[in-house]
């Protein structure tokens, strides 16, 4: 059971076990393996299947997200990523 602002939270994930993960269109990750991110190429037509399996994995707490690529994704997917709470979804 990991603490969230003093409020304690199972989400059945190892607080040491979370990371970073990124969602990029094909050609804009380098930078971001470079900096030593999991990082997932996400052609169009793809997003939702990608998103979803990109939301399952309990080793992510923090998901990176192109804004174009998000808009792409459809609302329920998102949706339970929301009530899920993990991961924290970043648009840039």
């Amino acid at each position: 059971m990991a603490e969230l602002g003093g409020i304690k939270v199972n989400h059945g994930r190892s607080r040491a076990a979370l990371g970073l993960a990124v969602a990029v269109r094909p050609g804009d990750a380098l930078g971001f393996r470079l900096a030593g991110a999991a990082v997932e190429e996400v052609p169009p037509g793809a997003e939702a299947t990608a998103f979803r399996r990109l939301i399952a994995d309990p080793h992510t707490g923090v998901l990176a997200v192109e804004e174009e690529l998000l808009r792409a994704v459809p609302d329920r997917v998102l949706r339970r990523a929301h009530d899920a709470g993990l991961p924290v979804i970043l648009p840039f």
